[in-house]
């Protein structure tokens, strides 16, 4: 179990994200209630930017050891993306939209 853990890492400071996550996805295959691997693949799909992914993994980290070091840090650096990204989306301007057209034979243009 640790050996897949010391790969994830190993393969996580490479940049070669996917094939960590094929690493720690077979650990916990192992040993389901590894908080440390859960917490590693938080990391990974942060790295991603896979949001969702990351926030379940630290979650289940957070679950099985409230007390997991990582998974508390990457829950901060996590919220502080999503407010990024929240606050992104308020100050973005609306998008333009162009003439509309309807029917069939607006798929194929129209004469003007």
């Amino acid at each position: 179990m640790q050996q897949y853990c010391r790969r994830a890492e190993e393969l996580i400071a490479k940049n070669r994200f996917q094939e960590a996550i094929v690493e720690l996805r077979d650990a916990l295959k192992l040993d389901p209630k590894s908080s440390r691997c859960h917490s590693l693949l938080g990391q990974t799909h942060l790295q991603q930017q896979q949001l969702t992914m990351a926030k379940v993994h630290f979650n289940q980290a957070l679950k099985l050891d409230p007390k997991d070091v990582e998974a508390l840090k990457g829950m901060a650096r996590l919220e502080k993306l999503e407010k990024r990204i929240k606050t992104n989306k308020n100050n973005a301007p609306a998008p333009t939209k162009g003439p509309e057209r309807k029917g069939l034979f607006g798929l194929f243009g129209s004469k003007k």
